[in-house]
């Protein structure tokens, strides 16, 4: 829009009102911006949305770029178990169910809800685990019944030296490939009787395969950021079959999804969008995304995030 000349009529007399009004109340003006801050807070806050500052809205403003994470955010984030697959034949389903939902036991992951609420249903007994270690954005491994456990993605399951078969692959990625999020599990076995006896060792005994689905106005928010001229991107610690799968429903191309990244990985992409001069607003919901949050011009925690 052209703004008008010096000499305009109606320009001049608003520059004589603001400059009496300046003159006669500034006290006024100065408080005419915090108060309606103030009390958009307050409304905000009524709502379930907490706003930490004006700073923060003005930033919003020029927020040019929105990244979203997936699960919990695009996504429900109320996941189900659809699939349980038994690869090791001495493990039964229900022990892998056992050993699997006793190492998520602690966790306030949306998986791992997914995964008690399934054994729960199963009728299938879990028990608190022991020497737990996490890995962010890759998995865990722990003790359950004085046998070791390993849940989580492909790259945790290669770092421990575990490598899915062609026929597992297959499996998995048919199940990726619709949206559906994999947990990978690794168990020790024990050792074999008899003068011959092998040591114990850990294999790949199985997977759950877990679904979410979109939320019924994702589709809708992301069509009206990108109408107003706004960039979209998906930023996800999921593997890219799921990404992809969720993004297209969601209304996003390929090109705008960064999958199977840890927690560093999110950083790295919000710093880089940042240094190519973009204003980011990163959304997300978990601890994963907490760099990710604090490192974009705007974060917004959604759900249960912090």
């Amino acid at each position: 829009m052209m703004m008008p000349h010096v000499d305009d009529p109606q320009l001049l007399a608003f520059m004589f009102g603001c400059t009496v009004l300046v003159i006669a109340c500034p006290c006024a003006l100065g408080l005419a911006t915090p108060t309606a801050v103030m009390v958009g807070g307050g409304v905000g806050a009524a709502h379930g949305i907490l706003i930490k500052g004006g700073d923060v809205l003005e930033r919003a403003a020029s927020a040019r770029t929105v990244c979203f994470d997936k699960t919990g955010t695009l996504t429900t984030g109320r996941l189900t178990v659809a699939k349980v697959m038994v690869w090791a034949p001495d493990v039964t389903e229900a022990e892998l169910i056992c050993a699997v939902g006793s190492a998520e036991r602690g966790s306030e992951h949306p998986i791992a809800k997914a995964v008690l609420n399934h054994a729960l249903l199963l009728n299938v007994e879990t028990v608190e685990p022991v020497d737990f270690v996490a890995s962010a954005g890759q998995g865990l491994q722990c003790v359950v019944l004085g046998r070791t456990v390993l849940l989580g993605n492909r790259s945790w399951m290669l770092e421990n030296g575990l490598e899915l078969s062609s026929e597992q692959e297959r499996q998995v990625a048919e199940l990726e490939s619709t949206g559906h999020t994999l947990v990978l599990a690794a168990l020790e076995l024990a050792p074999a009787a008899g003068k011959d006896a092998t040591p114990s060792k850990l294999v790949l005994a199985g997977a759950l395969a877990v679904a979410d689905s979109l939320k019924p106005d994702a589709y809708a928010v992301i069509r009206q950021l990108r109408s107003q001229g706004i960039e979209v991107w998906m930023i996800s610690g999921d593997n890219e079959r799921t990404a992809v799968h969720v993004a297209a429903e969601a209304g996003l191309s390929s090109a705008f999804v960064v999958a199977g990244v840890k927690p560093d990985g999110k950083l790295a992409k919000v710093q880089e969008l940042r240094d190519a001069g973009r204003k980011i607003a990163f959304v997300g919901d978990g601890v994963n995304d907490a760099p990710a949050l604090a490192a974009a011009d705007v974060g917004i925690a959604v759900g249960s995030g912090t």
